[in-house]
């Protein structure tokens, strides 16, 4: 019997561990809540399966692999990777930790600073930027960090610690208030 056999469940669990990271942003990129900074995060989780040491066939894997590609070169934006540099939630992540991506979302996060702001609030935003990336000031209290993972991103800026930071803190609330898909509108 197929059901009680090892080898079966063993391949249960490995499309589980193929599956998850894909729900898990298909759940952001889905939802009606604001989830412009995590797109960025958890496509990343996504490409990382290709190095996950899944025993998954090698042709299933490049299907999902090329698959994937197609899916995110459709759907990324410059908005999601500023977002993401500007998710408290992953203040923490020293390197943006995801290869070039640090570089990557550094200039998605300068052209949207250009294209929300005027010349003199955009160099101040930038500045600001480099505070809360060293977790300077507010930016380094650790109930700011704590709050970082219980409040949702645009909040965090705009309730409690983006107001020593104006121009920075009108750049997070534009990008981060924003859902990820018209799903929600397309229900109703």
């Amino acid at each position: 019997a197929t059901i009680l056999s090892a080898a079966h469940w063993k391949t249960v669990e490995q499309s589980f561990k193929l599956c998850e990271p894909i729900l898990v942003l298909l759940r952001f990129a889905d939802g009606d809540v604001p989830s412009t900074g995590k797109i960025h995060y958890y496509a990343h989780k996504v490409q990382q399966l290709e190095r996950a040491d899944l025993s998954v066939p090698s042709t299933g894997m490049r299907s999902v692999k090329t698959t994937w590609q197609d899916r995110w070169a459709f759907m990324d934006s410059p908005l999601h990777g500023a977002a993401y540099c500007l998710d408290p939630e992953f203040l923490g992540d020293d390197g943006l930790s995801f290869g070039n991506s640090c570089e990557a979302c550094g200039t998605d996060l300068r052209r949207m600073i250009r294209k929300l702001l005027p010349a003199d609030e955009a160099q101040k935003a930038r500045m600001s930027y480099a505070s809360f990336r060293a977790r300077e000031g507010v930016f380094g209290d650790q109930d700011a960090l704590d709050d970082a993972d219980q409040m949702p991103a645009h909040q965090w800026w705009a309730v409690v610690y983006g107001g020593s930071y104006p121009e920075l803190q009108r750049v997070a609330i534009m990008l981060l208030s924003q859902v990820s898909s018209p799903c929600s509108c397309e229900r109703n």
